[in-house]
């Protein structure tokens, strides 16, 4: 009889596996972001990974994104198939949901979801197709303080995990929205200087200005002239101006007042910057910054992104802004709303790199140890016994059952204490509990083991 082949076990590029020790800590690392946003009052959600495709992308095409499209291996009745996608953020679903339960939801909405999303990028460090998003959305409400509350947020989660060294990056796409009537440029291509400018902290000003300067023919696919040299210098001076968070605000609503333009994104965020500071966001941690664009197409106001100071490679790990008509793509009614989402890999990668996480070891306090197979009923008692005190235990079922194979299970995933139980301890109804941390060793009796002496050798008190 021929054996089968064996098949390969690769993983798809762009995906990995995420191995015991970097779940408990990535798991850590998600609890402390979903506490710090239950601290603000927003409540759990989930919504489908799969979504139509008429849903994620109809009206919005700037996504600067590959998707992944989901095929049923049903055999459907009617001639076409439903095209569906794997959704790539969390904010589309939810705008989607928020349509659909419009008539029962509660106003505010105050929205926290964490759920895995899909985009076809080029797998690098901290980049991956399928990747951890932790999103908070204030819906129902056009306040201004909703959008600086969701800048606290970031501040307040970035203390909490020891952060000093980073900077929360702030704007309005009302402000980049007259781009073209302060620089002097064709207001249809506002959204190409948006992509240029979206790139801006990842290649040098060189790069900017060349690409403020041509852009790719649709037909002929060569190099087009795009903004005049006029444009693309009062572009450049606006964005590159330096100063004071109070300063640059200043100046841009003068610079705005003597062309004639509109003031109210400038106006928002000066109220916003104020809120911040009301509510503890410190000055040095906050940066208004008006060549921060926000890539994706829906938002409509206030504007925000993080950068580790110390990893500025890594890109935005939290970031979002306003997006008063997204939900207005599947309903009549008005919902403004805010959010923003923590990039939970990414994060996770940059705090590993800087060595903000400290290893955590095993979520197993107790490993009983089996030295003979015929004692396991007791084992099994003594295992509900340290579990009903409120500990994680386990009992060892390796096929080497020698001591020093089990002992060296328990030290290598670093478990705090093993439970000795053998022909010895079962004649004189002792138990051995080795303290693996402290290498101290203490012979309890078998009462003493189930209740308080027990706890206390767990406890330390």
């Amino acid at each position: 009889m021929q054996m089968s082949e064996k098949v390969s076990p690769i993983l798809v590029s762009g995906f990995r596996d995420t191995d015991p020790a970097d779940m408990i800590a990535k798991q850590r690392l998600i609890d402390e972001i979903m506490a710090v946003y239950r601290s603000f009052g927003f409540e759990p959600l989930d919504t489908a990974v799969v979504q139509l495709q008429t849903v994620l992308f109809e009206e919005f095409e700037y996504t600067d994104m590959d998707f992944f499209q989901v095929e049923n291996s049903r055999k459907f009745s009617h001639s076409e198939a439903p095209r569906m996608a794997l959704r790539f953020d969390l904010t589309v679903p939810l705008a989607r949901y928020v349509a659909a339960n419009i008539a029962t939801l509660p106003r505010p909405f105050k929205r926290a979801q964490i759920g895995k999303v899909y985009r076809g990028e080029k797998a690098q460090a901290g980049r991956y197709c399928e990747f951890l998003q932790a999103d908070i959305d204030s819906l129902f409400t056009g306040s201004v303080y909703s959008d600086a509350e969701i800048v606290a947020v970031m501040f307040t989660l970035f203390k909490k995990l020891g952060i000093d060294k980073f900077k929360i990056v702030i704007n309005n796409r009302m402000i980049c929205n007259l781009f073209p009537q302060y620089a002097g440029f064709n207001p249809d291509d506002l959204t190409a200087v948006l992509r240029v400018l979206d790139k801006i902290r990842k290649v040098s000003r060189e790069e900017t200005v060349k690409g403020l300067s041509h852009k790719q023919d649709e037909e002929s696919k060569n190099p087009v002239r795009f903004l005049s040299n006029s444009s693309i210098r009062k572009l450049m001076y606006l964005i590159e101006k330096q100063g004071s968070n109070e300063d640059l605000l200043i100046y841009l609503k003068v610079k705005y007042q003597r062309a004639g333009l509109d003031t109210t994104g400038i106006v928002e965020l000066e109220k916003m910057y104020e809120y911040c500071r009301m509510m503890g966001v410190d000055d040095k941690n906050l940066q208004v910054d008006f060549a921060m664009v926000r890539g994706l197409a829906y938002y409509t106001g206030p504007i925000f992104e993080t950068y580790l100071t110390e990893l500025p490679e890594f890109g935005s790990v939290f970031s979002g802004g306003r997006y008063d008509n997204l939900v207005s793509k599947f309903t009549e009614a008005n919902v403004p709303a805010t959010g923003a989402s923590v990039g939970v890999d990414r994060l996770f990668e940059a705090l590993k790199q800087l060595s903000y996480l400290k290893p955590l070891g095993s979520v197993v306090d107790v490993m009983i140890m089996v030295l003979d197979r015929s004692y396991m009923p007791e084992y099994l008692l003594m295992a509900k016994e340290i579990r009903d005190n409120g500990y994680n235990v386990m009992i060892y079922d390796g096929v080497d059952m020698s001591f020093k194979t089990q002992l060296m299970r328990a030290v290598t995933n670093d478990i705090h204490f093993v439970v000795i139980v053998g022909k010895d301890e079962m004649d004189k109804q002792v138990v051995t509990v080795k303290d693996l941390k402290t290498r101290k060793q203490s012979v309890l009796s078998r009462n003493e083991f189930t209740t308080y002496h027990f706890l206390n050798i767990i406890t330390g008190t």
